[in-house]
């Protein structure tokens, strides 16, 4: 059965958040949720094997708009909750900015380069009162050496940004390989240094997510999906709501 963001210790979840960079929901999402998610994703490859993925594998903007159905396990998701608390808006929740997912494979590249997420116009970080802008990934096949591991060089809330390294592929001291169950939702800071191993066997691995920022920050941010998408994205969840559907 699926989980609710209220069965964890979320002083706990922001405490991790704000004294590493990150916090994980294990086993957030049930077992039919992974499978529908996992049955969505590979439905993206259009019907290429996972042994044609090369490089960095298969990147997929502005999910939403292309498979509204991503919005129904959102929506189900009270972890937006959760992230309205930590951005500062538990009474106006967040403003979904972005959406989209990676597929990788065994022919991929042995990682995926060290990159974050603080934008340029973002507020200084030594000048911010409260995380503007997070991400929430989702793991349906979990995130593991075989799998191929999520892996950050944890932050607090107060240090200063971290630029990726000269060689933005290589280890660097004290990362940290995040192993979690399937169905597994993290939550990261925007200014967390991160990047993704390639698991140890011939299988897919999948990860999809969101970019979020509080209901009334509108500073522009390079990753946003474009406007025009995330209004399809915002109608077709409305209009199946309408129809009494979901987005299912």
């Amino acid at each position: 059965m699926a989980r609710s963001v209220t069965s964890y210790d979320q002083a706990a979840q922001l405490r991790g958040l704000r004294e590493q960079g990150w916090c994980a929901f294990e086993g957030f999402f049930d077992g039919a949720e992974n499978e529908g998610m996992v049955l969505r994703l590979t439905a993206l490859l259009g019907g290429r094997e996972v042994d044609s993925l090369t490089g960095l594998g298969c990147t997929v903007f502005s999910l939403l708009a292309r498979d509204p159905g991503f919005g129904g396990y959102l929506g189900r998701s009270d972890i937006l909750s959760f992230c309205a608390r930590a951005l500062g808006v538990p009474e106006r929740g967040p403003r979904l900015c972005r959406t989209g997912a990676r597929l990788s494979g065994p022919a991929c590249g042995e990682r995926l380069e060290w990159h974050h997420h603080q934008g340029e116009l973002q507020q200084a970080l030594d000048e911010r009162e409260r995380f503007e802008r997070l991400l929430v990934l989702c793991y349906p096949l979990g995130s593991s050496e075989r799998i191929g591991p999520l892996v950050v060089r944890s932050r607090a809330f107060d240090d200063p940004l971290e630029s990726a390294p000269r060689d933005p592929f290589a280890p660097l001291a004290g990362e940290q390989a995040l192993e979690v169950t399937p169905g597994t939702a993290v939550v990261i800071d925007a200014p967390l240094l991160h990047a993704a191993g390639r698991g140890s066997e011939s299988v897919l691995r999948l990860v999809w997510g969101a970019q979020l920022q509080a209901a009334g920050d509108r500073t522009a941010h390079p990753d946003d999906d474009p406007l025009g998408e995330r209004w399809r994205a915002t109608r077709r969840r409305w209009v199946a709501s309408l129809r009494g559907t979901g987005t299912e």
